[in-house]
């Protein structure tokens, strides 16, 4: 008790940590003098509650107001799958390289065991400790965008909280990541593209990616009163995301994402053509035509989901860059 005290600097401190003393009794032990002494040196109250790293994550992605809603996606199955498994119940302020560590060293194990299982012929995979639904190696890249994860949110409870003195994931050394060289296409074989797709229900909207790099989600959610076709352009304003199946309204990825895409002089009678057709179409449709104001769209209005959009261009691009 004498040593607790003994960590106090001031009266007021002195007080806080005897107001801990007292709450201790018949089966409720004394506050560790290490908790304390920790608790103290980050300037924390020395009865503050244990806070687990589960508690601590959940806390920190609920405040992230400005996380895009794939990227909130994105680390929500990062905590699921390799984080909480680990670290859920760990208190934050014990948290330290080691635990870190584990986490990798959990992704190794699965990693071995889904290998030794392919290497054996097993059709069907499972792994114990895997609670994705489909077992698959993660990659160097992946382990990354774990790793990327940890920091961030340990970097904010010692900028931020203050709960942590030092971010111990940097114990964690990684492999290297290296990207492929993108595979680029020749202007023949980009002009080859083009001339089969032409007839597709989306070669207009490919047309746009070969020559204006335009993403799927920027594609689909092309609208037409964000954009002006005698000034020659349309907009990136509101791209559209395909997450859990359901496709949703998100933001550019970057300020110089949310832009004008300007257009060239037969991209544009294309797309003058296009817009008489989709007018066709909506009259032919009637009441159930869905007026979402988007540029490429169905028949009867809604949205092209991007995974299929991307699934389609890959479809037709596969066979032009065998040849």
């Amino acid at each position: 008790m004498e040593d607790l005290l003994n960590l106090a600097k001031d009266r007021r401190t002195r007080a806080r940590i005897g107001d801990e003393i007292a709450k201790s009794g018949r089966g409720v032990p004394l506050p560790a003098i290490g908790d304390v002494a920790r608790r103290l040196g980050l300037g924390q109250d020395p009865g503050a509650p244990e806070v687990t790293f589960g508690e601590a994550w959940a806390a920190w992605l609920s405040g992230n107001k400005r996380l895009r809603a794939s990227a909130r996606r994105r680390l929500e199955g990062i905590a699921a799958h390799w984080l909480l498994p680990v670290l859920e119940d760990v208190p934050l302020e014990r948290l330290n390289g080691s635990h870190c560590i584990a986490v990798f060293d959990r992704i190794d194990a699965i990693n071995a065991e889904i290998a030794a299982q392919r290497a054996a012929g097993k059709k069907e995979i499972q792994v114990k400790d895997d609670v994705r639904q489909r077992p698959q190696v993660i990659g160097v890249a992946s382990q990354h965008r774990v790793f990327a994860a940890l920091r961030t949110v340990l970097n904010f409870e010692v900028k931020v909280t203050h709960r942590l003195i030092f971010n111990p994931v940097y114990v964690v050394r990684l492999e290297p990541e290296e990207t492929p060289e993108a595979e680029r296409w020749s202007a023949t074989e980009a002009a080859r593209f083009l001339a089969a797709s032409a007839s597709d229900p989306l070669g207009l909207m490919f047309r746009m990616a070969v020559l204006r790099g335009s993403r799927r989600g920027e594609l689909c959610g092309f609208r037409w009163t964000d954009s002006d076709l005698d000034a020659g352009y349309l907009s990136v304003d509101r791209p559209l995301l395909q997450l859990g199946g359901q496709i949703v309204e998100g933001k550019p990825k970057t300020k110089k994402s949310a832009r004008k895409v300007w257009l060239d002089a037969e991209t544009l009678r294309l797309l003058r053509e296009h817009r008489q057709e989709q007018h066709a179409t909506r009259l032919r449709a009637g009441d159930a035509w869905q007026d979402n104001d988007l540029v490429f769209c169905r028949g009867d209005g809604s949205p092209w989901p991007p995974d299929y959009v991307y699934r389609r261009f890959r479809a037709l691009a596969k066979p032009q860059a065998s040849r």
